[in-house]
């Protein structure tokens, strides 16, 4: 059969090769967009080539031939079909010119089918046979060589390719912008570059003229002759072009990398296999105009087709890849990251020679805060590099796609409901039902069941009885309970696994943890497993991948839900509120219906209690003040562009109460405080940053807010080790102490009576003062052995359903496939612990820990090593959490487009901005119950414990 016979060679040897050089072309193309923005004196990054736009259509028709070889149908080229199109020509340099300067002309073609999925197949074409370059790579040097001086850009494509290939170019370069264009519509176009019909036939196509042509050019040739003479041919009829394709004869004369050979007709005859109708009609009107502008947003790729139609050669593998960064650029997908300064260039290379000579000495937080910050600052950057995996399904690479969801430029400007389009190169990176990521290497991950411990060894029962259950309530006295509640309001917008109800298991769904001897009231302990609806393969491993049920980012998910039905039930849909209720004088919010009746009506309720109550509440409150404000600011605006810009200025308040007020209160040590500091503002610190703005791209002089943003070595996704280290469970007290602060009175409660529907009766009893206080001036409980609330376990959920969260919690860490806990550090470069007096300082535990796991030291589960460990001074958890904690705090919010180049006036309004700078937990509070501000003025932190008021 004609044109098989083909196959694809890679640069430089293999495709692992050939992609690592592709992937460093995106930058390069960067630059080269920034260039010609300066030179343009454009405000916007235009297309890396074929910047000017002659015309763009979207009412073309794709009629294909009624007649063609079976061997060449395929989706697009279903015999007889007829297919709607959007077209745009263009010139092909850079910069906007006049139409006489030497330039080549491109012609871009988007089919849609009209299958079910609606298929796209974009065709791409330039009117001249053959590129200048043979492959990828020679092609990034000739455009990057000559983005600067020409002279110097001869110079160096000579020492480069030298003189032969220099001439080749260079004569196809003056061939083909040469000669004069006197219409469009009378040019033929080429694909250049090969494809595969069903991976048999390979053919590259072209466009030509139908029919006889008579030149209708304009004789004034103007600046913009080439649209003028469209113009006026589409006002007097139609302009029809013929596809047709060559079939690849042989690797000598039709080679399928070697763009820079013409596939002669001679060689290859031309067939006839479909028509491009672009119908008459006024380009000049408005429709037209707005229709042009939406045409000219379209990102054009050889890859936006299927896998019937695939592209071959290294020229089209690099064109996936550039140009969808090169569009990400331009639409604001991506920002144009400029080269590293000379001032990060001498600090990175000191600070890393600071922690060479500082680590094998002494420990960071025995050191100076501001060295110890910098060794924090080395950590981060390790751990980006080597603890951040992808779990998604890898593709096959190059792979053909889809065109992504286009946007309004209104719903660019707030975060989608389910955490979409945060990453606009990747609209569903992030969002509600994405995998959860690792910071394990991928090889070292372990499913359970090859695992060396099985899922039972230890029993998780007799560790949670022995060494994990509260023997007496161990306080954190530098610590409020506030600060518990508030980790936890946290991680409700960070992390849900999916769960299977215990009533609805089946046998198999079930982990049976054996309870012999213990107290629990059936044995075996039934803890229904995970949900996971895959399994990622790995060589030859099958891990178990779970899915993570609300959005990644940290977009208040909490307070707003991960999808459009939720948010919609809590907003009142009058100007951008969210709904609160009455309950004596307290506004609080409504109660939800079933299925869990009386518990508080918002985004994210599991495991409710008193202490996210409040803060659920308190938030919700600041909403609605951010409402008030941006209703003043702006009267002509709807309710959904309101809620949007409240919903960003209270995201991102909650994320600067985190970073820089949470933290420093539970890892009290003053290089923390320096690194969290830096994470919002930089090392120029808040008084600079704030008054005078960025001084620098760069995170660590001007922190992270506004910066470029970076996924680093992984598409973002919060990771399973991120969530089993957020198991801190010892800080919830099984009582709490209520005052009634004008009564003078003290009610101790226990846990159970403040959980579900219970806590609404609170309401009733006490005002949202009482209860504040009540937090604010109660201890949280220690992390660390013998301190897991016995309330806890057993635990009556308010959905009915029996749990031990100890148990429930060992058994989550081994089912996740989490390493044991020295594996756990070494993984994360931190040194292996060699015996069981080295991991605990009580002697007790230590002797316990021993019986529970053999006395074999590498069998420690993560979360019981964690806690047994002596943490650094004022640290509230243990070094190991902590190594996770500075990865993935920062990521974050380097991560996301809201934090990052999009944290702008323009973005959040300039009163947003001045929200978020001015404010913090302090006065949030102060706002919403000034009553309480002398428990709290003068305190360093609010999450440390507050005054107590109203005493004699």
């Amino acid at each position: 059969m004609r044109g098989t016979q083909w196959k694809e060679e890679y640069v430089d040897g293999s495709k692992i090769n050939e992609i690592s050089s592709i992937k460093t072309f995106f930058r390069k193309i960067h630059k080269v967009q920034e260039k010609n923005r300066k030179t343009a004196r454009d405000l916007e990054h235009r297309r890396a080539q074929h910047a000017k736009q002659q015309i763009g259509v979207n009412n073309a028709q794709f009629t294909v031939a009624r007649e063609i070889p079976t061997e060449l149908q395929n989706g697009l080229f279903q015999p007889g079909a007829n297919f709607s199109a959007s077209i745009r020509i263009s010139n092909a340099s850079g910069t906007i010119q006049a139409d006489d300067k030497r330039d080549l002309r491109g012609f871009a073609v988007r089919v849609e089918t009209d299958d079910d999925d609606e298929t796209c197949y974009d065709l791409l074409m330039t009117n001249y046979p053959v590129s200048h370059a043979r492959d990828a790579k020679q092609f990034m040097e000739f455009a990057l060589a000559f983005s600067g001086n020409k002279i110097k850009a001869l110079l160096t494509l000579l020492l480069t390719q030298g003189p032969f290939e220099l001439f080749r170019m260079m004569r196809n370069i003056v061939k083909g912008t040469g000669r004069k264009v006197a219409s469009l519509a009378e040019e033929s176009f080429w694909s250049r570059s090969a494809f595969a019909i069903n991976d048999l036939v390979a053919v590259r196509y072209a466009l030509r003229p139908k029919g006889e042509t008579i030149s209708k050019a304009p004789k004034d040739a103007s600046a913009n002759y080439l649209r003028t003479d469209l113009v006026q041919r589409l006002a007097e009829g139609d302009i029809i072009y013929e596809l047709v394709v060559q079939r690849f004869a042989s690797e000598k004369t039709t080679p399928i990398e070697n763009g820079g050979v013409e596939w002669k007709e001679k060689n290859s005859p031309f067939e006839v296999i479909a028509e491009l109708k672009i119908p008459k009609q006024e380009l000049e009107s408005m429709d037209a105009q707005l229709m042009e502008r939406d045409v000219g947003r379209l990102e054009f790729n050889p890859w936006i087709t299927a896998d019937d139609f695939r592209p071959l050669g290294s020229l089209n593998r690099a064109r996936k890849f550039v140009y969808e960064n090169s569009a990400a650029l331009r639409s604001h997908r991506s920002k144009y990251i400029p080269p590293v300064s000379l001032g990060m260039r001498i600090y990175r290379p000191l600070v890393n020679v600071i922690f060479a000579i500082t680590k094998p000495i002494i420990s960071w937080h025995k050191l100076p805060k501001l060295i110890g910050s910098l060794n924090l600052e080395v950590f981060r950057n390790d751990l980006r590099k080597f603890n951040l995996f992808d779990t998604e399904e890898p593709r096959e690479w190059p792979a053909s796609r889809q065109p992504d969801p286009v946007l309004k430029s209104d719903e660019m400007e707030g975060r989608h409901p389910e955490g979409k389009f945060n990453d606009l190169n990747c609209p569903f990176m992030g969002a509600a039902g994405a995998r959860f990521g690792r910071n394990t290497p991928l090889d070292d991950v372990e499913p359970h069941l090859d695992a060396k411990y099985g899922l039972l060894d230890p029993n998780p029962y007799d560790v949670a009885e022995r060494i994990l259950s509260r023997d007496t309530f161990k306080p954190a006295t530098t610590l409020n309970l506030m600060a518990a509640a508030w980790i936890q309001f946290m991680i409700h917008g960070w992390v849900d696994h999916k769960k299977i109800n215990l009533s609805e298991a089946k046998d198999e769904d079930l982990i049976k943890v054996p309870t012999d001897g213990g107290e629990w009231p059936e044995n075996p302990m039934l803890i229904p497993k995970t949900q996971n609806s895959d399994t990622l393969k790995y060589g030859n491993k099958h891990i178990p991948v779970y899915h993570n049920e609300i959005s990644h980012w940290w977009d208040g998910s909490q307070l707003y839900g991960s999808d459009l039905e939720t948010q919609m039930k809590l907003r009142t849909g009058k100007d951008g509120k969210l709904k609160t209720a009455k309950i004596r004088d307290n506004e609080v919010l409504p109660a939800q219906k079933a299925p869990l009746e009386g518990v508080d009506a918002t985004g994210f309720n599991d495991n409710y209690w008193l202490g996210l109550s409040l803060l659920h509440t308190l938030f919700t409150l600041e909403h609605n003040a951010i409402c008030d404000k941006l209703t003043r600011e702006y009267p002509t605006w709807n309710d959904d562009r309101i809620f949007q810009k409240a919903r960003l200025i209270v995201s991102a308040l909650l994320a600067k109460i985190h970073t820089v007020e949470w933290t420093p209160a539970i890892l009290g040590h003053p290089a923390l405080q320096v690194s969290m500091d830096a994470n919002w503002w930089g090392l120029l610190g808040k008084k600079i940053t704030d008054q005078l703005g960025r001084f620098s791209d760069s995170e660590a002089i001007s922190g992270i807010l506004g910066s470029v943003p970076d996924h680093h070595t992984a598409p973002y996704a919060l990771t399973e080790e991120f969530s089993i280290v957020y198991f801190l469970h010892p800080l919830i007290p099984d009582e709490v102490q209520l005052h009634n602060i004008k009564a003078k009175t003290t009610e101790t409660v226990g846990l159970r009576d403040i959980i579900g529907a219970k806590l609404r009766e609170k309401y009733k009893k006490y005002s949202m003062e009482d209860l504040n206080y009540s937090f604010g001036v109660a201890y949280p409980g220690a992390i660390s052995l013998k301190n897991f609330p016995n309330v806890l376990r057993p635990n009556v959920r308010f959905d009915g359903e029996l749990q031990d969260l100890a148990v429930r919690d060992i058994v989550r860490a081994r089912e996740r496939n989490i390493p044991r806990y020295n594996d756990f550090r070494e993984m994360l470069r931190l040194p292996r612990i060699n015996s069981f007096a080295g991991l605990s300082a009580n002697p007790e535990y230590a002797q316990i820990l021993s019986e529970l796991y053999d006395n074999d030291i590498d069998k420690v589960d993560t979360m019981v090593g964690m806690f047994a460990e002596t943490p650094p001074q004022g640290f509230g958890f243990s070094d190991t959490a902590f190594r996770i904690f500075i990865l993935m705090a920062s990521r974050r919010l380097k991560s996301d487009r809201f934090f990052t180049s999009d944290y702008t006036p323009d973005m959040y309004t300039p009163e947003g901005i001045a929200w978020v700078q001015d404010n913090d937990m302090k006065s949030v509070m102060r706002r919403h119950y000034p009553a309480l501000t002398p428990a709290f003025i003068g305190l360093d932190n609010i999450f440390q414990p507050w005054k107590v008021l109203n005493r004699d």
